[in-house]
C-alpha cells in the first residue's frame, strides 16, 4: 500500500511539476468499488473574482478497470447555493484497449479537462461534488478520484 501511495504521488507530481496549482485534493476509492450513491466532495475557498482558472479531473484506475471510458457527474453549489451540474466523459483506453495517461504497476493515471479560463462570479466557498455516472452500482477498478484546479497565467502584450 505505501508503495502504491508512494507511486501515486510521483505521478501526481509529474502530472503538476509545470503549473500554477491553486487546489489539488485527492480521495482513494475503497478496494471493493466506488458506489453509486458515494459522493466526492471538494471544498474551494475563492477570494479572487478576477483571475481565471482552469478545472482537472485526476483519475487513477487500474489495469483491471472493465471500460474504456468514464462518465462523471460534477455538481457544483456556489457560495450563494446556485447549483450547476456537469457530465464529463473520461477516456481511459483506445478502442484497442491500450491505456491512456501515465502509467505505473497496475494503474494508469489520467487528467482531465473540465473547465478552461473560468473566473469565479462570487467570493466564498464552492463545493464540487463528484459522482460516476456508470451503470455499474457499484463500480470497480477506480482508485483515486481528484480536482485540480490552476490559476492561469495572464499574459500581457
Amino acid at each position: 500500500m505505501k508503495t502504491q501511495v508512494i507511486l501515486f504521488s510521483l505521478a501526481l507530481l509529474l502530472l503538476t511539476a509545470c503549473n500554477n496549482a491553486f487546489y489539488d485534493e485527492h480521495f482513494s476509492i475503497d478496494k471493493e468499488g466506488w458506489n453509486l450513491d458515494e459522493d466526492l466532495r471538494f471544498n474551494v475557498e475563492i477570494t479572487d473574482t478576477v483571475t481565471p482558472y482552469d478545472f482537472f479531473i485526476d483519475v487513477r484506475n487500474d489495469k483491471n478497470y472493465a471500460y474504456s471510458n468514464l462518465f462523471l457527474f460534477i455538481t457544483t453549489t456556489f457560495p450563494d447555493n446556485v447549483v450547476r451540474r456537469d457530465t464529463l466523459e473520461c477516456p481511459l483506453a483506445d478502442p484497442f484497449g491500450k491505456w491512456y495517461g501515465h502509467q505505473t504497476n497496475h494503474n494508469v493515471d489520467g487528467r482531465y479537462q473540465l473547465h478552461s479560463r473560468v473566473i469565479f462570479p462570487l467570493k466564498g466557498t464552492y463545493t464540487f461534488q463528484v459522482n460516476h455516472a456508470m451503470r455499474d452500482t457499484v463500480l470497480c477498478g477506480i482508485r483515486n478520484i481528484g480536482l485540480h484546479v490552476e490559476k492561469v497565467q495572464q499574459t500581457t502584450h
